[in-house]
C-alpha cells in the first residue's frame, strides 16, 4: 500500500514538472480574462505592452504622493520607486506566488499625467499558484482616484478660503496647493493676503520670507520679518539667517549682538553671532564667539559644529575670489545648516576654475543642493562635458547622478547608456533602475 501511494506521488510530479509551461500558458490565458474586466491602453512604450491607464490633472507631487499612499491603503508593499522617473514598483508575496505591481506617471500636455498600470503575475506550481494571485491594476487605479478625489483641486480651496475667511488653516493649504503646483506668485500673494489678517501669525511670516529668499527676493523677505509684531527671538534668528543667506554678515551681526547681551546663556544666539562674523570677515570676533560656545557647553552640539569652524578660521578671512579648498571646506558646514542657497552661490563661483578632484567634490556638494529642487538641466550642465574624462578617472557614482538627471529631464536612452558607463567605471548601480528603463523604451 504504501508503496502505491509513493508511486503515485513520484508520478505526480514528473507530471506537474513537465507540464509546467502548458499550467503557465493556461494561467496566462486566466489573468488576460481578469484584466478585460476594464479596459486596457496599449502605452506608447512598447516594453510595457498594454496596460491600465487614466489621466490625471495635478501637479506631480500630489499624484506620486497618492500613488505612493494607495500602494499602503491596499497592503501592497513599495519595492522600489524613483521620483525622477515618476515609478513606483511593488507588489505582494505568498511564498511561492505572488503579483509584481508598476505604476508609471507620465507628463502630457496641458498639465496633465498619464498614469499606466502593469500587473505581473508569479507562480512556482504552475496553475495551481496562479489560483491564488489576482490583477491589481483595477483596484490600484480605483484606490488612486480615491486618493486624489480626496485632495481638494486649488479651486476647491480658493473657495473655502472666500467662504470662511476667518480661517488660517484654509489659506495654508490654499498655499500648499500653489508650491506644489509651482504657481510661486500666487503662494506668495496669499501669504501676504494671510498675514494682513493675521499678522501675529509668525510661522507663516518665516514660511513666506523663506519662499521670497528661495526666489532671489532676499530685501523682500527682509522687509516681511522686519514687519513681525512684539520682539520674538526667534524671529531675530530667523532675520539673521536670511541676512547671511543674502552675504549681509556684519548686519546680522549688528542685529544678534543686543539679544546676546540681554540673555548671555543664550548658546543659540551666541553660536549665530559667531558664524555671522566670519562671513562678514571678523575672523577675531568670530573665533572668540565660538570659544565661548564651546567652554560655556562642551557638550553641547553647537560646540561641535563651533570646533568645525574654528578649524576652518585657521586659514584666515574668507577672500575673493575664494580659494577652491576653503570654499570646499565652508560649503560642507552651509550645506548641513541648512543654509543651501549661500553654499550654492559659493560652489558655483569656483566651478569653471577648479580642476580634477576639488571639482569632483564641488559638483559633488551642488548635486545634494540640485537634486531635492529637481534641477536636472543643471546637474547635466554640470557634468556632461566632463563625462570623458570622469571615465578614464572611474569617477563612476559622477556618471550615475548624471543618468538620474537624464531621466528626470526623460532623456531615457542618454540615461541608459550613462548608467551603463557608470557601471563600467565602478560605480554599483541599482539593477532596478536598470530594468526601469527598459519600461521607456518606445
Amino acid at each position: 500500500m504504501k508503496k502505491g501511494i509513493w508511486t503515485l506521488v513520484v508520478a505526480l510530479t514528473f507530471l506537474l514538472a513537465n507540464s509546467a509551461p502548458l499550467l503557465a500558458q493556461d494561467a496566462s490565458k486566466s489573468a488576460q480574462a481578469d484584466a478585460q474586466e476594464t479596459p486596457k491602453y496599449r502605452s506608447k512604450y512598447k516594453a510595457r505592452g498594454n496596460v491600465h491607464s487614466i489621466v490625471v490633472t495635478l501637479p506631480f507631487s500630489v499624484i506620486y504622493a497618492g500613488v505612493t499612499q494607495s500602494f499602503t491603503n491596499l497592503e501592497l508593499t513599495i519595492n522600489y520607486e524613483d521620483q525622477a522617473l515618476g515609478y513606483v514598483e511593488g507588489g505582494r508575496s505568498r511564498g511561492v506566488s505572488g503579483e509584481i505591481v508598476q505604476v508609471w506617471i507620465d507628463p502630457e500636455a496641458n498639465g496633465q499625467y498619464r498614469l499606466e498600470v502593469r500587473n505581473i503575475r508569479l507562480s512556482r506550481m504552475g496553475l495551481l499558484g496562479f489560483a491564488g494571485t489576482k490583477d491589481w491594476s483595477k483596484d490600484l487605479l480605483a484606490a488612486i482616484n480615491k486618493e486624489l478625489a480626496s485632495r481638494p483641486t486649488t479651486s476647491q480651496l480658493q473657495s473655502a478660503v472666500e467662504s470662511d475667511p476667518a480661517s488660517i488653516d484654509a489659506r495654508r493649504k490654499l498655499i500648499e496647493a500653489y508650491v506644489a503646483g509651482g504657481q510661486t506668485n500666487e503662494a506668495v500673494e496669499t501669504y501676504r493676503a494671510l498675514l494682513a489678517r493675521f499678522p501675529a501669525s509668525h510661522l507663516d511670516r518665516v514660511n513666506l520670507a523663506d519662499l521670497l529668499i528661495s526666489r532671489g527676493q532676499a530685501d523682500q523677505a527682509i522687509e516681511v520679518l522686519k514687519q513681525a509684531q512684539g520682539a520674538d527671538p526667534e524671529i531675530t534668528l530667523q532675520l539673521a539667517r536670511i541676512y547671511i543667506l543674502a552675504e549681509r554678515g556684519a548686519e546680522a551681526v549688528e542685529l544678534l549682538t543686543p539679544l546676546a547681551q540681554k540673555n548671555p546663556a543664550d548658546i543659540k544666539a551666541r553660536y549665530h553671532i559667531a558664524r555671522a562674523a566670519y562671513l562678514a570677515g571678523d575672523v577675531s570676533a568670530s573665533k572668540t564667539s565660538f570659544s565661548s560656545v564651546i567652554e560655556q557647553a562642551p557638550q553641547h552640539p553647537f560646540a561641535e559644529q563651533a570646533k568645525l569652524w574654528l578649524r576652518l578660521l585657521e586659514a584666515g578671512p574668507i577672500r575673493k575670489p575664494m580659494e577652491a579648498k576653503t570654499a570646499l571646506s565652508l560649503c560642507e558646514l552651509l550645506i548641513k545648516e541648512k543654509l543651501d542657497l549661500l553654499a550654492q552661490r559659493y560652489l558655483e563661483s569656483i566651478i569653471d576654475s577648479a580642476s580634477g578632484p576639488e571639482r569632483n567634490q564641488a559638483v559633488r556638494l551642488l548635486i545634494t543642493i540640485y537634486q531635492p529642487q529637481r534641477q536636472y538641466a543643471a546637474i547635466a550642465r554640470l557634468i556632461e562635458p566632463q563625462v570623458e574624462q570622469l571615465k578614464k578617472d572611474k569617477q563612476g557614482e559622477l556618471i550615475y547622478h548624471l543618468a538620474l538627471a537624464q531621466c528626470g529631464l526623460r532623456n531615457f536612452k542618454p540615461a541608459a547608456d550613462y548608467l551603463k558607463a557608470a557601471k563600467k567605471a565602478g560605480y554599483k548601480t541599482p539593477k532596478e533602475l536598470e530594468n526601469v528603463l527598459r519600461g521607456y523604451q518606445q
